[in-house]
């Protein structure tokens, strides 16, 4: 340091003085034995006791004298011996050169005393750079904003001090001014004292620049030291958000009386692909802020709302991605029957001329999807892809007349008929006694054994017929029940026999005008057959042969609900009961033609 090189040059110059002193006498001692004509061994002798002497006295004579006082400079002490009467020559001797500028205790004129304190405080050097001047100055000061004051710089409420680098924060007031002071100093004191480690070197005043500030229509003035309008508004608090807009830039350079506007945005969240984007804008339509997040309506989507909406506060846009797809679908064509008469084929056969096949209708369909759902069907267009073929059966037309032996005598019969046979009477038709039609058939003719119900799609009324087990009759009367091929055998009250199986029916002659002759006739009621019960299929039946009366005897599986179809060759006979057992409920009557409308 700067004081313990003084301290060795010090003590250097009191080494000299005694160097001096020590020269005198080696020159003296010879001269004066020279003179006085002593011998050349006792000269010598001589000579160097005298200097020893001399020396000894003197040093004897110099310690002796001195007064010691104690010197502190810039607060390092130092013990000094001294001859000097005034602190100023103290100084002196020391080497010591003091500026105006430097503190002394006591004065220089001080006389010398014994311990006496002598305190030197010598100024630093310190650069300050404000307003575009740079000032030179020596100071005592440590404290950064007292030096400045000592020349006379003002300082703002916003002005910035940077002392050797390091920016002072500004904290609280100083008492009795308008100036800011340091919350931190860099050196605490007052007065001539201070910390010599650590003195500023130079000192920088940035001053602030006043601009205004128009927030969203709103201005005011602010006070900066910052560089850039950006730091400007941070250091102020103003939050500002990614989607605000901010004129000029906010990397322009601040300069004194600028005006910055702020154009606030507004938040908005968008809806899109699955996932909600919230982000901030000040653009005035929807679209526009779509187009600023880069979410693109591709071919047929769509925003709700619309891209022209205006934007308002913590608006939800929904984004709808649109895709359609056209499918393509193919479906059957059901063929159409036809039945045709052939005059070469006996009566109740059938024959398929031509074998129906579907046709194939093919139709393109666009299915419209919504954000991955299906929103909607439209049928582009549709084509028949394979017409389909027509079903072509033939009927036979053809009668052949035959004649059967039966117990009542040989028949004549033109047409042979497997049908379900029940049978009734007056008193299990179902209708009451007291109706003036109790006991009537269809035709109005009396109930009677002989009389017969059936359908007269089937077999004309009047009709002569033979059955099996039964014996001959006639079609005259009808039944709600009585339907297809199935046929309702009427007794006396005093003779019912009770009937439910599968019989042929032999249609005498004369035949009818072909016009009255139903050619083709449904297959109602189901045949139960036997092997129903075990899936057995039933063999084929040829018209060609007739049969006799007692093939109806053959009996029926059981139990008797099961039914499948069945040819003709299978026919139940009938059951004989007591007229007194109940036969089972069937929703049939005799009626007379009228009660038939």
């Amino acid at each position: 340091m700067a004081a313990d090189h003084r301290k060795s040059g010090d003590d250097w110059r009191l080494s000299a003085q005694f160097s001096a002193w020590f020269r005198d006498l080696r020159t003296l001692g010879p001269r004066f034995l020279a003179l006085s004509g002593i011998g050349q061994g006792l000269r010598q002798a001589g000579i160097l006791a005298f200097v020893l002497l001399a020396a000894g006295a003197l040093v004897a004579g110099y310690v002796t004298t001195q007064t010691y006082v104690t010197l502190t400079v810039n607060g390092v002490a130092y013990s000094l011996g001294t001859h000097q009467t005034t602190v100023a020559a103290v100084l002196q001797d020391a080497g010591i050169v003091l500026r105006p500028e430097d503190a002394l205790a006591p004065t220089p004129d001080t006389l010398i005393t014994p311990g006496l304190s002598i305190e030197v405080l010598t100024a630093h050097h310190v650069t300050v750079q404000v307003d575009g001047q740079v000032l030179e100055t020596r100071t005592l000061e440590s404290a950064p904003l007292t030096i400045l004051d000592s020349l006379g710089v003002r300082l703002g409420n916003a002005d910035e001090v940077i002392v050797d680098g390091r920016s002072l924060i500004p904290g609280q007031p100083l008492a009795n001014t308008g100036r800011l002071l340091a919350s931190t100093q860099l050196v605490p004191g007052s007065g001539p004292s201070r910390d010599p480690k650590d003195p500023p070197e130079l000192i920088e005043v940035r001053r602030a620049v006043l601009i205004t500030v128009v927030d969203e229509g709103t201005p005011f003035t602010l006070e900066t030291i910052q560089p850039t309008i950006g730091q400007a508004l941070y250091q102020a608090g103003i939050v500002l958000y990614l989607g605000d807009s901010v004129q000029p830039p906010l990397y322009t350079r601040v300069s004194a009386g600028m005006t910055v506007e702020i154009h606030r945005s507004v938040p908005v969240s968008i809806a899109v692909d699955g996932h909600t984007v919230r982000t901030r804008t000040f653009r005035g339509s929807v679209g526009e802020v779509l187009a600023d997040t880069g979410v693109a309506l591709v071919g047929q989507d769509y925003c709700l709302p619309t891209p022209e909406a205006s934007i308002t506060p913590d608006m939800t846009i929904s984004v709808v991605r649109v895709r359609e797809e056209i499918l393509t679908e193919q479906q059957s064509i059901p063929y159409d029957s036809v039945w045709q008469g052939d005059g070469t084929l006996e009566l109740d056969l059938t024959r398929v001329n031509q074998y129906g096949e579907p046709g194939v209708r093919q139709s393109r369909t666009r299915v419209r999807y919504e954000n991955g759902q299906e929103v909607g069907r439209s049928k582009e267009d549709e084509w028949v892809l394979k017409e389909p073929v027509t079903e072509i059966n033939a009927y036979g037309t053809q009668i052949v007349v035959r004649t059967l032996e039966t117990p009542d005598g040989t028949i004549e019969y033109w047409r042979r008929i497997t049908v379900l046979a029940t049978s009734y009477s007056a008193s299990t038709a179902g209708t009451p006694r007291s109706s003036p039609w109790y006991g009537r058939t269809r035709v109005g003719w009396p109930m009677r054994k002989g009389i017969v119900a059936v359908d007269p799609n089937v077999i004309p009324l009047y009709t002569q017929l033979y059955v099996p087990g039964y014996g001959p009759g006639i079609a005259a009367d009808t039944g709600s029940a009585i339907k297809n091929k199935r046929v309702d055998l009427g007794y006396d009250d005093d003779n019912l026999v009770l009937w439910y199986s599968w019989v042929d029916v032999y249609l005498l002659t004369p035949v009818p005008d072909p016009s009255r002759i139903p050619y083709v006739i449904g297959n109602w009621p189901p045949r139960l057959v036997r092997g129903a019960r075990c899936g057995v299929q039933p063999r084929a039946f040829s018209h060609s042969a007739p049969r006799t009366p007692h093939e109806t005897s053959s009996p029926a599986c059981e139990p008797p609900w099961i039914y499948a179809p069945c040819s003709a060759n299978t026919i139940l006979g009938p059951r004989s009961l007591s007229a007194r057992t109940s036969s089972p409920t069937r929703a049939r009557s005799t009626r007379s033609p009228r009660r038939r409308n």
